[in-house]
């Protein structure tokens, strides 16, 4: 009477770690199509917002990953001189500040996948003439991103300040 009772209660625990992990599965598939939904709505609102269409064979302008134009200086080459991420909010993770050569500063925001290049769901200028970008020290500001110098041209993101 004893062992049908263990071998009862193995089988019912057998059984619940099967429902367990079978509805693990189905939750993560459900999360990466949401994602992947998410993701694709977002590009499609961004290029919509845009009000500009991308041309292939237009080498006149630089193209963000958006596809809005970014510069009239064709020339410049612009190369990555620093990157900082906020912290100490919810989303933080998701952003990171770009200052390049020329002064530009952007805002990418990540689909949370990691932070290649596959993975931006937008890039937005949001400075230009920018000398140098670093992470606030002090405790009232903490995890905020400073620009130092320059012309702050989007006011959208609070923790981001000019000085």
């Amino acid at each position: 009477m004893k062992k049908k009772i263990i071998f009862i209660i193995i089988l019912v625990i057998l059984f619940l770690l099967f429902i367990g992990i079978y509805n693990l599965s189905n939750h993560s598939e459900e999360n990466e199509i949401t994602n992947n939904i998410i993701t694709e709505n977002v590009l499609e609102n961004e290029q919509e917002n845009s009000g500009e269409t991308t041309n292939s064979n237009t080498a006149n302008s630089s193209i963000t990953e958006t596809g809005a134009n970014t510069s009239s200086d064709q020339d410049i080459e612009k190369t990555e001189v620093a990157h900082v991420s906020p912290s100490g909010f919810m989303g933080s993770s998701l952003y990171r500040v770009i200052l390049y050569s020329n002064g530009e500063v952007y805002v990418q925001t990540f689909d949370g996948n990691g932070y290649e290049k596959e993975n931006i769901i937008s890039e937005e200028l949001i400075a230009q003439n920018v000398e140098a970008i670093r992470e606030a020290e002090d405790e009232e500001h903490y995890g905020e991103v400073i620009l130092e110098g320059g012309e702050k041209l989007n006011n959208n993101f609070g923790w981001i300040t000019l000085e």
